[in-house]
């Protein structure tokens, strides 16, 4: 599981005090591996995120297929299956319980903007997208900011 093998990049990344489960998105649908390209952009016909989990078939998360890629897919072949479109790079799976601001440094993350939220026995729990992080920030930076300034008047 990639953020097992985390980079000293990641290791060393700022805490930012927001946890990946509490800003992934949750229940969130998985592919399996072994369905083709077509069978994936049928079943995501009325799905509103731009990536997805791909599962192998132990229910294991194995990686993330952009519908970007899989549209790419149908214009070469419908019958590319999404474990050939998928990026299984294992820094794209990481854990709920881990800083948020490991994901600034996950090169992976930053290169396709998602990750896959997997449980203890790395079975897809929930994504998190660039646009859940940068909003979660965006939501804490004010109470932040009044709490650091309240400290400094505290100080002065």
């Amino acid at each position: 599981m990639g953020a097992h093998s985390r980079s000293a990049a990641q290791r060393t990344s700022s805490p930012i005090g927001l946890t990946i489960g509490s800003i992934m998105s949750s229940p969130v649908v998985v592919l399996p591996a072994e369905s083709t390209s077509a069978d994936a952009l049928h079943q995501l016909a009325h799905q509103v995120h731009d990536a997805y989990p791909v599962s192998g078939h132990d229910g294991r998360a194995i990686g993330l297929v952009t519908t970007g890629a899989l549209g790419r897919a149908r214009h070469e072949c419908y019958a590319l299956l999404v474990s050939q479109i998928a990026d299984t790079d294992p820094a794209l799976l990481v854990e709920p319980w881990l800083d948020a601001g490991e994901l600034l440094a996950n090169q992976a993350f930053l290169r396709l903007h998602h990750a896959v939220v997997v449980n203890r026995e790395g079975q897809p729990i929930g994504i998190v997208a660039e646009s859940d992080l940068l909003n979660s920030l965006a939501d804490t930076a004010p109470a932040d900011r009044q709490q650091q300034s309240g400290a400094r008047r505290e100080q002065a």
